[in-house]
């Protein structure tokens, strides 16, 4: 998901293993699936009392800027410096297009509505396309 997409998810938006995201960069809603381990994540997020609760029921409080922040600094203390959020969408599609090889299932998780922007988000090792050849 996008950063904003994120920021806007709500608890009510998680229906089993899917994440409805109403407000999205291109203006039309739609559904995430979710990973048992993002599930694992949400699961220890209600139960952990230090995790804010909002009225508003926002799973992730933070403005654009907070969390900015707090990923430049993660990714410094990592010692990746030049990482961005958005890096990770790529890092995501390319991962993820193991286990969906159907271009259509990955547009459909990823949020891509054209198989030319899916191109620029999907970065292949090389070796292992050469493997696959095998």
């Amino acid at each position: 998901m996008r950063a904003g997409e994120l920021r806007s998810l709500h608890w009510a938006d998680i229906k089993g293993r899917v994440a409805h995201l109403e407000d999205t960069k291109n203006g039309e809603s739609r559904d995430v699936p979710l990973s048992k381990a993002a599930l694992s994540v949400l699961e220890e997020m209600k139960q952990d009392p230090a995790v804010p609760r909002q009225i508003d029921g926002t799973l992730f409080p933070v403005g654009r800027e907070l969390l900015s922040a707090i990923f430049a600094k993660a990714a410094d203390d990592a010692g990746m410096p030049d990482l961005r959020f958005h890096d990770l969408r790529h890092v995501a599609a390319t991962r993820i297009s193991g286990k969906l090889p159907n271009t259509l299932e990955l547009a459909a998780v990823t949020g891509h509505k054209t198989l030319q922007v899916l191109k620029r988000y999907y970065n292949p090792d090389i070796e292992q396309l050469a493997a696959k050849l095998d």
